[in-house]
């Protein structure tokens, strides 16, 4: 394959906020790593710009692309020597933060309806989030499960962001209605990192690693539980306050550049990150998504060249991945091929970088 130079640097950069690389996400988060951060005397500020995140997260509200966010989470787990931090941030967050989204919660009737209301607009918190709600019907003994996906942010660079996200769930249950419930199942796709005793502590139960989905279950006689805050009339105010963000967000027309970078990364491992491929996913020939691409001043081998270039970074700088892995992960068959390709974006080898970062 012919590569064509066009040498994104690595240089610490702020992500632009309305940047359509990556679905954009509530800042929350982030901030809370700060803060977690901050009190153990870390240096957050360099690790939000190595990130590509602004400094001015910390301290106020603001979106960021998912992407940065979950690679700060992972650069500060790392910095911090937490491999739970995900779960750490989430087992004591106020729900608060979340502004509306909270109220929106604790407002409902019962748990079954916030549980429904978490589901249906948990993507206003992220974009790159879904939610599908499952079960809870006949038999009444079936259990209601709750599973997470993530959407133009690859999972394997989300390990701290889904972990929370998990963890939330229950956290939020358990706020909710004022119990300590005992979810029937918890799951994690990534392999258990050190030190779970204590989410099993947590949740009362151990956590399942591995598994084919981020999520977690209940029992479904918790859905009658009823919630100590609820107020139909605000519920009502904000149920129709977080419609129109849905579809305010749905009419937006991002990027095509970044349409096709979520077309392409599941493509990458599969050798099918090819033009017409990618021309095909969008119903249109090749020659009109070449046009296309054009009006917004890039070719589709410089989408194809920068998607790799962030993603390798990613991997490389925040995972343990094995590089020949990472290689495959991008759709190199040699790994010489890619270690030439990675020079040419960063100057440096993927081993070079990696001993850098671990340093």
């Amino acid at each position: 394959m012919v590569e064509t130079p066009i040498g994104p640097s690595l240089a610490p950069r702020e992500a632009d906020p309305g940047s359509a690389s990556s679905p954009l996400a509530d800042a929350t988060l982030a901030r809370l790593a700060c803060r977690h951060l901050l009190a153990r005397g870390r240096p957050a500020r360099a690790l939000l710009r190595e990130a590509g995140l602004p400094p001015s997260v910390m301290d106020q509200p603001e979106t960021v692309g998912a992407m940065q966010q979950a690679s700060f989470l992972e650069l500060a787990a790392r910095d911090l020597g937490d491999d739970l931090l995900g779960f750490h941030l989430a087992e004591t967050v106020d729900g608060r933060v979340f502004g509306p989204f909270f109220h929106l919660l604790a407002s409902c009737t019962d748990l079954g309806e916030a549980l429904a209301r978490q589901a249906r607009y948990l993507a206003t918190v992220n974009r790159a989030l879904r939610c599908q709600m499952s079960g809870g019907a006949a038999p009444a003994s079936a259990p209601v499960a709750l599973d997470l996906a993530l959407e133009g942010v690859d999972r394997a660079l989300a390990g701290q962001e889904m972990t929370f996200w998990v963890t939330f769930l229950v956290q939020m249950a358990r706020t909710l209605t004022t119990l300590n419930l005992v979810p029937v199942r918890v799951a994690f796709v990534h392999t258990p990192p050190a030190g779970t005793g204590e989410m099993a502590e947590y949740f009362r139960r151990e956590p399942v690693f591995g598994a084919a989905a981020d999520g977690v279950a209940f029992d479904a006689q918790v859905l009658a539980l009823p919630l100590m805050r609820s107020d139909p009339y605000l519920n009502a105010f904000l149920t129709e306050f977080h419609e129109d963000r849905l579809a305010r967000e749905a009419s937006a027309s991002p990027a095509l550049t970044a349409r096709i970078g979520d077309v392409l990364a599941p493509l990458l491992a599969q050798g099918e990150a090819r033009l017409l491929t990618v021309a095909g996913e969008f119903g249109m020939s090749a020659r009109t998504l070449g046009r296309r691409l054009a009006e917004e001043g890039v070719t589709f081998r410089v989408v194809l060249d920068r998607l790799r270039a962030d993603l390798a970074t990613r991997y490389v700088r925040d995972t343990t991945m094995p590089l020949s892995q990472v290689a495959w992960r991008l759709g190199y068959k040699d790994p010489s091929a890619f270690i030439v390709a990675f020079k040419r974006w960063t100057g440096k080898t993927p081993s070079a970088l990696r001993r850098e970062t671990r340093a």
